[in-house]
């Protein structure tokens, strides 16, 4: 299937999953949108939030993450799961919302 043919349909996390990593995709109600690369600013203002982050999180209970990371948020009983998003940093506070790791 072709990335034109991708973007006129809903497509699933077990689809998505399924794609080559040379492209990063999130997907917004089942639609997948190319993400672009950040700009360096962008960059490094990310890494010295997560840098920021990881020192207070440091010894705690939570764990900060940075893209390229899946988040879904669907609902639970919602085993489409059309929504997947990486944001560009990601704390998580509850071990049991990661999902197969």
């Amino acid at each position: 299937m072709s990335m034109n043919q991708l973007h006129r349909k809903k497509v699933t996390y077990a689809e998505y999953v399924t794609w080559s990593d040379e492209s990063r995709y999130e997907i917004i109600d089942g639609i997948p949108y190319m993400q672009t690369a950040p700009s360096r600013q962008h960059q490094r203002i990310v890494t010295q939030l997560r840098g920021e982050l990881y020192t207070f999180l440091k010894g705690k209970t939570r764990e900060v993450y940075t893209a390229p990371f899946d988040v879904r948020l669907s609902a639970a009983e919602d085993e489409g799961e059309y929504h997947v998003v990486q944001p560009d940093i990601s704390v998580v506070c509850v071990e049991r919302k990661f999902i197969g790791y």
